[in-house]
């Protein structure tokens, strides 16, 4: 899929599959870069980072910026999907959801399965946190606005 689609303000720039149904993205939020956890059980934010952070990171190549704006030969691409790549790798693996071991040449990848559970048993907490919030505040604004109705009618 193309690493670099992009709306309204958002740009998907990497993403690395952690296991079936697991994934770790990296997207442009305006100014904000945003390291996403993604599950069967939803989506949630791990980390943001600024321009400065992520580069600093290793999560962003210093030519990203001509990268999306010009088309760049699919050689130039793939090397740079694979340096974006292994910077949100390592940025998973500060996190402790996967393990890196370098074998040779090749570095391999583990899935931290208990850790990543934890993390999301942890969004689906959060999320159903501000669930009950919304919903709270959906109740105070609909009896304000049915005693406002009242007060017009009386």
């Amino acid at each position: 899929r193309d690493s670099h689609q992009s709306s309204a303000g958002l740009a998907s720039v990497a993403a690395l599959t952690l296991a079936t149904g697991r994934s770790v993205h990296l997207v442009r939020a305006g100014n904000d870069y945003v390291l996403l956890g993604a599950t069967e059980h939803g989506v949630a934010p791990i980390h943001r980072y600024t321009e400065e952070q992520a580069r600093e990171a290793g999560l962003l190549p210093a030519d990203l910026g001509a990268l999306v704006e010009q088309p760049a030969p699919r050689s130039r691409l793939l090397s740079t999907a694979s340096q974006l790549v292994a910077g949100t790798g390592r940025v998973a693996v500060h996190a402790g959801l996967i393990s890196r071991r370098k074998q040779g040449r090749e570095v391999l990848y583990q899935v931290q399965a208990d850790r990543l559970d934890q993390a999301t048993r942890a969004m689906a907490d959060l999320a159903a946190q501000w669930d009950r919030r919304l919903a709270s505040i959906k109740r105070m604004a609909e009896a304000a606005h049915a005693e406002t109705k009242k007060e017009r009618r009386g």
